[in-house]
């Protein structure tokens, strides 16, 4: 008896943050959340398809490139990793990466030149390669650069020295207007992590690892508190 006993209690471990972070995400965040951005390797894939369509128009429809941009993507050709260390077709210092052939290949079949799609492709790979060097391979971590930078300068910006929560209220303001990947911690997010067992700290950090935009974590904490409180209340009746 004593061994099941002790069996049962070590099943009950506590979730790291990584689990509770995708659990969120799934059970939460994808009802509430008007985010366009949940995944953020979809960013990264936006950018590849804003490059092709600037070079590739106007002889190229941009939806033309916008549907062989999430084609690309669905076949694992676009992965920012992969393509950061990869040279261009056409590179004399190093052989042609498979990967790189293949998308020279679809570019022109849908009516890139051979010329606009290495180009392209050279494109590709510079911002991949530089993502990677100064953002650790994350484009959100490009994005948060510039959020803290306006963060840090709302007294200066807004005029609202007097106002002590204005941090927060700016964080909530630009992850609904631009979805920018900034945390916005608020007082149902500091109750739902308490609830959980782990700081709300380790929650971004476990969202930035997974590539889930971190403004689709507060609105999954703020839903998952709803929702407990609505049990409870239920409970009580």
């Amino acid at each position: 008896m004593g061994d099941k006993k002790s069996s049962k209690s070590s099943d009950k471990r506590k979730p790291e943050a990584q689990e509770l972070v995708l659990w969120l995400y799934r059970d939460y965040a994808t009802r509430v959340s008007k985010n366009l951005w949940p995944w953020e390797k979809a960013r990264w894939y936006e950018l590849v398809f804003c490059i092709l369509a600037t070079i590739g128009e106007p002889e190229v429809m941009s939806a033309t490139i916008r549907h062989l941009t999430t084609i690309m993507a669905r076949l694992g050709l676009l992965e920012l990793s992969s393509l950061a260390g990869l040279k261009f077709p056409g590179n004399p210092q190093k052989s042609e990466s498979p990967i790189l052939t293949t998308i020279d290949t679809l570019l022109q079949r849908v009516g890139f030149t051979p010329e606009k799609a290495k180009f392209a492709l050279n494109i590709i790979c510079t911002a991949a390669s530089s993502i990677g060097k100064k953002y650790d391979g994350k484009v959100q971590n490009y994005l948060r650069k510039y959020g803290d930078h306006m963060l840090e300068h709302i007294n200066e910006d807004f005029g609202i020295d007097g106002f002590d929560e204005a941090p927060r209220a700016i964080a909530i303001w630009l992850q609904n207007t631009l979805n920018m990947p900034v945390p916005a911690s608020n007082p149902f997010a500091d109750q739902a992590c308490e609830s959980l067992g782990v700081k709300y700290e380790e929650l971004v950090k476990a969202a930035y690892k997974q590539d889930i935009n971190v403004a689709l974590l507060d609105d999954a904490l703020r839903a998952y508190w709803g929702r407990r409180i609505k049990d409870k209340q239920g409970s009580n009746v």
